[in-house]
């Protein structure tokens, strides 16, 4: 069967039609020699080359990474047969149409959707996912020339039928504010027909973040239900995050008790750490399983929640018939309001201000001040403490 196909590639790439003119007029035909593919690829290399950057080693990512890939069983292929497709990819992008399908080989893809008509490598002999992995390690890479190429990859990736680039393309454009952008057109388009036609639960979370990002509360309420209500239940990677941002919604429509009910499933029946968070914030202080919420949330590093058991500590050491005198009586507070400044959190970086300014290191408190004064929600209010420091 490849061998078949390569063989049509072939006559395809020698075969020159006839030009629109009468049909009396006679030309002839010049088949020439038939190419293999090696030949063809570096026909699409050389042709590509006044479109491609002068340098197409800077879209690279290093050798090491690759074979540190290989090395690790995350990446099926050699990095040297990686490098050789990367090379490849403004070729193929200027091919024409179809060229995310040239790329894949032709064994149907065991993900494909009923309404794809997705194959696989070719040429290569590759899966879609392992587009999808070369994508990722080349957006772990500095280099802007990378991140193109790692996003370019991608879209081949989810032409190609593999629904995890079509949900981390889409994912990636809610969080840069890009749903519109003409690029993610096709990738919406599949996130549409894996929902509606598949009825794939994913889907149907993701298509939900799109309408709650489009402001969309009704749809994407009932996007995020019809995901959690399909025969797998909440067995799909996303059920704890459809029950979450269900609870979200219900909270801000002032539902307080079906938010605490919708937080606490996915706590207790999915282990997901925004839920806890949440239970902990609507359920407050009072709660016997505040600290135990906070925490659960805190171990899967939901930054909000180092914060709050700064906090959490620090009240409970001020609360105490002894008055604190040294940073050793704010050991636990101080150690997670450091864990939440490392997080870039302002709030805590005061927090620490005041804790060393109450034991007496006013010195270290204004150096906490100075760093607060870097972080935009904190500003202001560190550069007024300073000055009342510096004036008494």
């Amino acid at each position: 069967m490849l061998t078949f196909r390569r063989s049509i590639l072939e006559f395809q790439a020698s075969y020159k039609p006839l030009p629109s003119r009468s049909f009396h007029i006679s030309y002839h035909l010049r088949a020439g020699p038939a190419k293999s593919p090696r030949v063809l690829r570096g026909n699409r290399q050389s042709a590509a080359r006044s479109k491609a950057p002068r340098d197409i080693e800077e879209s690279l990512p290093p050798l090491a990474l690759l074979e540190l890939a290989k090395k690790s069983g995350v990446l099926e292929i050699n990095s040297q047969k990686a490098l050789e497709i990367l090379r490849d990819f403004p070729a193929f992008s200027s091919s024409g149409s179809n060229w995310e399908q040239n790329l894949c080989s032709s064994k149907p893809n065991s993900l494909k959707l009923k309404v794809l008509s997705t194959y696989m490598p070719l040429e290569y002999d590759i899966k879609p996912m392992t587009l999808v992995i070369l994508s990722q390690l080349l957006n772990r890479c500095p280099g802007n020339a990378q991140r193109i190429l790692a996003k370019r990859v991608m879209l081949a990736a989810s032409e190609a039928g593999e629904k995890s680039a079509t949900f981390t393309l889409i994912t990636a454009a809610i969080k840069q504010d890009k749903v519109n952008h003409k690029d993610y057109v096709g990738p919406l388009k599949r996130l549409l027909m894996m929902g509606r036609v598949s009825k794939d639960p994913d889907a149907m979370v993701v298509l939900g973040n799109v309408m709650s990002h489009a402001k969309k509360e009704k749809e994407a309420l009932e996007w995020f239900r019809n995901a959690t209500q399909t025969p797998v239940s909440f067995n799909f990677e996303r059920a704890g995050e459809a029950l979450v941002n269900i609870g979200l919604i219900l909270q801000k429509q002032k539902d307080r008790k079906e938010a605490i009910a919708t937080f606490e499933i996915a706590a207790k029946e999915l282990d997901d750490p925004k839920a806890y968070f949440m239970l902990s914030v609507l359920e407050g202080k009072e709660s016997k399983n505040h600290e135990v919420y906070l925490l659960k949330a805190a171990e899967a590093g939901i930054t909000g929640a180092f914060h709050d058991l700064g906090t959490l500590y620090k009240s409970r050491v001020e609360g105490q018939a002894r008055k604190p005198t040294s940073m050793k009586d704010y050991l636990y507070a101080a150690e997670w309001f450091k864990i939440s400044a490392a997080a870039g959190s302002g709030p805590s970086m005061l927090m620490l201000a005041s804790i060393h300014k109450l034991v007496g290191e006013v010195e270290e408190g204004l150096n906490w001040l100075k760093r607060a004064e870097e972080v935009p929600e904190s500003c202001e209010e560190a550069k007024s403490l300073q000055l009342r420091w510096e004036g008494a």
